[in-house]
C-alpha cells in the first residue's frame, strides 16, 4: 500500500467559500515624502477584497492605536469614506490604523489594516532622532493570511489559503524541499517505526484510548512528544489540499487523520486529567506531569509541558469529531484562556509587571518573551469559548477573589480599536506585551538588540510562533515595528572567516561574529522568518544566505525539519546573488551604524567583504540589557581577518575584552592575572579577588563624528562608571548622576515621548566596589578611510595620581568552540580558534600580528596587523609588546575564570580562552595609551608616524595618504580631542 505521505491531490478550490474579507495595502511601509510647502505627499492605497458575498456597502473609518508607541499623531485622510478602495494621505511619520466595515445587509465583516510611514532620520541627524532611521523598508511585506475566524481551521501557523504556496515551495524550492524530505524521514524512522520509543507511544495512547490498555505515563506527554504530533498533523495537512472533496481524500490519508485525530485528543485528555480532579473541580499540584502555574487563572504556565497541542489542534481541527474537540479545548481553555504570558519587558521600567527586575540591573529582562509560545493555547480557541465544557468555564474563566486584575477575564470592548472582532482581553493586552517588548526593550529604533544576538535567537523561537498567529489577528508588528530593523545587527557583524561553512545545499565564508552576548545561529527562526515576511529585500536575503550554512550545523534539534517546510525559502531574489556592495548600494547602507540609545557604533571603510571596520560598545543604556564588563570594548576585521573579537556569548568578564586594566600589587602573584583589574575583578586564581561588582554601571558614549568628507569616523566613550562601581548587592551610594546622563546628547528627548520618561531623571544609585576606582576612563577610536584604512586608539585613563602598572589588551578569539567553528582551520582540517600569533622581534613599542597556522610564513599577500604604541614620550625601560595566549590556539584549560560561573556541586569555575596582545605601561600616573592599528599585507611598506616636538601633531603617512591628527589634551573632562586633516 502506498504510504499517505507519497500522495499529493491537488484539488481545484471549493466554490461557495464561507464569506471572508480581507484589506490590500499597495504599500504598507512608505517612506515620508514632503513637497516643497511642506505638506506630506505620502499617500497608500487601500482595497478592500470580498469572498463569498457581494456587499451591498463598504465603509472605511481611519482610527488611532494603542497599541504601537509608534502611532501617528493624527489618522490618516482618505479620499472617500465609501467604496472598494481608498487613498490615504499620511501627513507625518508613524503608524496608522484604517478599518473596513463590507455589508450585504444580512451579515457584516470588518478588517483593520496598517501603514507605517518610515522616518529616514539618521543617527547623527542634529534636529531629531528618528523613528526608523538609518535603513530604507523593505520593499515588501508578505501579506498574511488574515484568520478566518472562530472554528476554521488552521490559523495560527499558517491557514489553509496558504497550501497551495507552501506546497508549491516543498515541491519547487531546494531548501523547503530539503525540509520536507527530512521531516517524512523522521517520521518514518521515529512516528511510524514500530521499534522506536515515539511509535511505542503512539500504541500506548492508542490502545488506552480504545480502553485496550494503560495509560501511558503522563509525563510522556510532553514537548518532544507534541513536536512530533505537530510534524504528523502537519504533514498530513500538506498532503492533500484541505478544500479538496472529501471523496477526492484517498483512504489511506482519511485513516492517518482519523489517527492523528485520536491521539491529539488523547493526549489531552489524559495530560488534563493530570492537572485537574473533576469530580471535585481541584488542581493537582502534586501529581506527575503537573503543569505549573495552571492552578493560577490569569497568569502565564508552564508551556513546555504542552508546548505544540495548539498547532495539533489546530491542523487536526478538521479531521476530529466535536467530542474530541471539545476534549482538546478543555485543556487549550484552561492554561491560555485570559492568561498573560509575554512580558512587559522595557529598557526602562515603566511597564513591568509586578517582580519583574527592572532598571540598571535587569540583566535578563527579557526572558519574559520566552513564554510567548503558550499564547497560542488561548488564540487556537478564541471564539470557541462557548463550547468548553461548563465545569472548564467555570474554574479556569472566573477569576480568583484576589491577586488579579479582572479585567484580564472580560472580552474586549467594542470599542477598542486594537481588537479583532472575538478577541479577549487578555489576548488584546499580551499582543500590547509583545508590541511594547520588541519597540521598548528587546530591538532599538536603530536596530541594535538590547540583550544580544543569541538572546534573540532563543527568544524567537517562542514569540516568532505567537507573533504570526497575531499578524492574522490584530496589528501586524512585522509592519509596524522594530523587528524588520534587527537585521541589521546582522548584517553589519557578518564579517569574513578563512574557511567555507557548508551544508548540504549552500556555503559561506561570511560569518556572524558574536562581539556582546553572541550572535550565531543559536536559533534560526528569525533567519527563516525575516526571508518568509521580506522575500525581496536584499539586506535580508544577503544575511540569509550567509546564516544559512551555519544554521544548517546546528539543524539536528528537533523542530528544524518542520520550520524549514513551513518557512523555508532559498537564498536569492530574482535569480540574482548580491553580494556585500551591492546590498549597501540598493539598501543605502552608511558606513557609520550608530545606535545612540544603546551605545553601539559600528564603522567601515566602505562595502567590501574584507574592509576593514570596527565595532564600539560603550553600553550606553542604562536600564535593562546586559549590563557586563564591556563598556568601551571594541572589535576589529580588516583583510578578511578577526584582530580583536572578544568570545562573546556569556564571556563578558573585562579580562576577555578589549580595554585597559591596572594592577594591584598586593595581588601581583595572582597567575592567572597577575593582579591586573579591569572594569570587574572577574579572573579568579589563587588568590581570592575583592568584592565583584557584576553588573556594572553602564557607560556613556560622549561622541560620534563623521567627516563630511568621508575621510574619517570618530567615536568616544566614557567607562569611569564602569572601573568605580558596582550595581550588585545594595545600592545605596549616590553618584550624583542621572539615568539620562549615560545616554547619548538628544536621546532623552526620544524617550520623552514614551509615558512614565520621569524615571530617567532619577539618581543612578550603586554599590561600592573599593578594588578599582579611577578618576576617570575615556576612549576615542579614529578610523581614518582610504586605500591604505587604519584606526587609532587613544585611551584617557587615570586611577588616582600615583604611579601604577597599566595594561592595554586586545583579545582575539574568534569562535567559542573550538573544533566546531570553522572560521579559522588547523592542519588537520577542524575548526579552531582565530589562533592570532606575533612575530619574533616585537620592541616596547610596536610588534606584527597574523594568524597561525593559516597565515604563516612570508608569502606576499599573507594579512598582518601592526601595532604601534605611541604614547608614552620616553618608553625606554617599558616591557615589550607580547602576546598572552590562554590556552595557546584554544585548546587545553585557561586559567582565566568567570567568578559568578562557579559550578556548585563541584566547585570549579567556567574557563575562558584568551588570545590577547599586552601592551604594559609601568609606574606611571597615567599611561597615555596612543595605539596605531594599521592592517598590511606582506610586500606592502608600513606607515611612517612622527610627532611634533610638542607631541600635539602626530602625522601618519601611510604611502597612500598623509593625514595629521592634532591631539587637544588641554580640557577639564579629562578627553583627548583629536582633529584630522590630510596633507595628502
Amino acid at each position: 500500500m502506498r504510504s499517505y505521505l507519497t500522495l499529493l491531490v491537488l484539488a481545484s478550490s471549493l466554490s461557495g467559500a464561507e464569506p471572508f474579507l480581507t484589506v490590500a495595502v499597495d504599500h504598507p511601509i512608505l517612506v515620508y515624502q514632503e513637497d516643497a510647502a511642506g505638506a506630506s505627499t505620502t499617500k497608500a492605497v487601500l482595497t478592500a477584497k470580498c469572498e463569498g458575498f457581494k456587499p451591498t456597502s463598504v465603509t472605511w473609518v481611519p482610527q488611532t492605536t494603542r497599541i504601537n508607541v509608534l502611532a501617528a499623531p493624527q489618522p490618516a485622510v482618505l479620499s472617500t469614506a465609501t467604496g472598494p478602495t481608498v487613498t490615504a494621505t499620511l501627513p507625518s511619520r508613524g503608524v496608522y490604523q484604517v478599518e473596513v466595515t463590507a455589508t450585504d445587509g444580512k451579515q457584516t465583516l470588518r478588517r483593520k489594516a496598517w501603514i507605517h510611514v518610515w522616518d529616514k532620520a539618521t543617527a547623527l541627524d542634529p534636529k531629531r532622532i528618528g523613528t526608523y532611521p538609518d535603513l530604507l523598508p523593505p520593499p515588501s511585506v508578505r501579506a498574511l493570511s488574515p484568520d478566518p475566524g472562530p472554528f476554521q481551521h488552521p490559523r495560527l501557523a499558517l491557514t489553509d489559503r496558504d497550501w497551495p504556496e507552501v506546497r508549491a515551495r516543498n515541491d519547487k524550492d531546494r531548501l523547503a524541499r530539503e525540509g520536507w524530505q527530512v521531516l517524512i524521514k523522521e517520521l518514518a524512522d521515529e512516528f511510524d517505526n514500530p521499534k522506536s520509543k515515539v511509535n511505542e507511544l503512539v500504541v500506548a495512547l492508542e490502545a488506552w484510548d480504545r480502553q485496550a490498555g494503560t495509560a501511558p505515563d503522563v509525563q510522556r506527554i510532553d514537548r518532544d512528544w507534541y513536536r512530533w504530533l505537530y510534524k504528523a498533523c502537519y504533514a498530513s495537512w500538506l498532503t492533500v489540499d484541505p478544500q479538496a472533496l472529501a471523496k477526492r481524500i484517498p483512504p489511506e490519508v482519511q485513516q492517518r487523520r482519523a489517527q492523528l485525530a485520536r491521539l491529539v485528543a488523547a493526549s489531552a485528555r489524559l495530560q488534563f486529567a493530570a492537572q485537574w480532579n473533576r469530580s471535585t473541580r481541584t488542581c493537582t499540584p502534586d501529581a506527575p506531569g503537573f503543569i505549573k502555574g495552571i492552578d493560577q487563572p490569569g497568569n502565564g504556565t508552564d508551556h513546555g509541558r504542552y508546548a505544540d497541542l495548539p498547532n495539533c489542534y489546530d491542523f487536526a481541527y478538521d479531521w476530529m469529531d466535536e467530542a474530541q474537540r471539545t476534549t482538546v479545548r478543555d485543556l487549550l481553555y484552561a492554561v491560555g484562556y485570559a492568561r498573560h504570558f509575554s512580558a512587559a519587558f522595557a529598557w526602562h521600567p515603566t511597564h513591568g509587571e509586578p517582580g519583574l527586575p527592572m532598571g540598571a540591573g535587569g540583566q535578563n529582562g527579557d526572558f519574559g518573551n520566552l513564554s510567548d509560545y503558550g499564547l497560542l493555547s488561548g488564540l487556537a480557541v478564541e471564539g470557541e469559548e462557548e463550547r468548553v465544557s461548563e465545569d472548564v468555564r467555570a474554574v479556569f474563566g472566573t477569576p480568583p477573589a484576589e491577586g488579579h486584575p479582572k479585567i484580564w477575564m472580560k472580552p474586549a470592548p467594542a470599542d477598542d480599536v486594537s481588537a479583532w472582532p472575538f478577541a479577549t482581553v487578555a489576548s488584546v493586552g499580551n499582543l500590547h506585551r509583545q508590541f511594547r517588548m520588541l519597540n521598548e526593550g528587546f530591538v532599538t529604533p536603530w536596530g541594535r538588540w538590547v540583550t544580544g544576538g543569541a538572546y534573540m535567537g532563543l527568544s524567537t523561537g517562542n514569540f516568532l510562533c505567537s507573533s504570526l498567529a497575531f499578524a492574522r489577528r490584530g496589528e501586524n508588528f512585522f509592519v509596524t515595528s522594530y523587528f524588520y530593523n534587527a537585521v541589521q545587527t546582522y548584517l553589519y557583524t557578518l564579517q569574513k572567516g578563512q574557511a567555507p561553512s557548508t551544508s548540504p545545499l549552500y556555503s559561506s565564508d561570511m560569518y556572524i561574529f558574536d562581539h556582546h552576548d553572541g550572535g550565531g545561529p543559536v536559533n534560526a527562526y528569525q533567519h527563516f522568518i525575516f526571508k518568509y515576511l521580506y522575500p525581496d529585500d536584499p539586506a535580508v536575503d544577503y544575511v540569509w544566505r550567509h546564516a544559512l550554512p551555519g544554521f544548517w550545523q546546528w539543524g539536528t534539534r528537533l523542530n528544524d525539519s518542520l520550520w524549514v517546510s513551513m518557512y523555508g525559502m532559498e537564498p536569492g531574489i530574482g535569480g540574482k546573488v548580491l553580494d556585500l556592495a551591492d546590498v549597501a548600494k540598493a539598501k543605502k547602507l552608511p558606513l557609520l551604524k550608530f545606535d545612540p540609545v544603546h551605545g553601539i557604533v559600528a564603522a567601515r571603510n566602505g562595502w567590501r567583504e574584507e574592509d576593514l571596520n570596527i565595532w564600539f560598545d560603550a553600553e550606553g543604556s542604562p536600564g535593562g540589557g546586559h549590563q557586563h564588563a564591556e563598556k568601551n570594548s571594541f572589535s576589529l576585521y580588516a583583510l578578511g581577518r578577526a584582530w580583536s573579537s572578544p568570545p562573546g556569548y556569556h564571556v563578558t568578564i573585562h579580562d576577555a575584552q578589549t580595554g585597559i586594566s591596572i594592577q594591584d600589587p598586593a595581588r601581583a602573584e595572582e597567575p592567572a592575572t597577575e593582579g591586573y583589574l579591569g572594569e570587574s575583578p572577574s579572573a579568579l586564581g589563587q588568590i581570592p579577588p575583592a568584592k565583584g561588582n557584576f553588573p556594572t554601571p553602564p557607560g556613556q558614549l560622549l561622541e560620534v563624528t563623521e567627516d563630511p568628507q568621508g575621510r574619517y569616523a570618530l567615536v568616544a566613550g566614557d567607562a569611569t562608571a564602569a572601573y568605580t562601581y558596582g550595581l550588585g548587592g545594595e545600592r545605596n551610594v549616590p553618584t550624583g548622576r542621572t539615568m539620562a546622563s549615560f545616554l547619548y546628547p538628544g536621546v532623552h528627548d526620544y524617550f520623552k515621548t514614551l509615558d512614565n520618561a520621569d524615571w530617567w531623571n532619577e539618581e543612578l544609585k550603586v554599590s561600592q566596589a573599593d578594588f578599582n576606582p579611577v578618576r576617570y576612563a575615556i576612549r576615542t577610536l579614529l578610523l581614518v578611510r582610504g586605500k591604505r584604512p587604519y584606526l587609532l586608539c587613544v585611551d584617557d585613563i587615570e586611577k588616582d595620581g600615583t604611579p601604577r602598572n597599566y595594561r592595554w589588551f586586545m583579545n582575539n578569539a574568534s569562535g567559542f568552540y573550538p573544533g566546531g567553528d570553522r572560521r579559522f582551520v588547523g592542519p588537520d582540517g577542524n575548526g579552531i580558534y582565530s589562533s592570532m600569533a606575533i612575530e619574533p622581534g616585537a620592541t616596547t613599542t610596536q610588534a606584527v600580528l597574523f594568524h597561525a597556522p593559516v597565515d604563516s610564513g612570508t608569502k606576499p599577500g599573507l594579512p598582518r596587523l601592526l601595532v604601534r604604541e605611541l604614547g608614552l614620550a620616553e618608553a625606554k625601560g617599558q616591557p615589550a609588546l607580547r602576546l598572552e595566549s590562554k590556552p595557546p590556539g584554544g585548546e587545553g584549560e585557561s586559567t582565566l575564570c568567570f567568578p559568578y560561573g562557579v559550578d556548585n556541586n563541584t566547585g570549579k569555575f567556567t574557563t575562558i580562552p584568551t588570545n590577547r596582545l599586552l601592551i604594559d605601561r609601568h609606574q606611571v600616573v597615567t599611561p597615555g595609551y596612543v595605539v596605531l592599528l594599521f592592517p598590511f599585507r606582506i610586500g606592502e611598506s608600513q606607515p611612517r608616524t612622527t610627532w611634533n616636538k610638542e607631541r600635539t601633531e602626530l602625522t601618519i603617512d601611510t604611502g597612500a595618504t598623509v593625514d595629521r591628527i592634532a591631539f587637544d589634551r588641554s580640557n577639564p573632562d579629562h578627553r583627548t580631542r583629536l582633529a584630522f586633516t590630510r596633507a595628502r
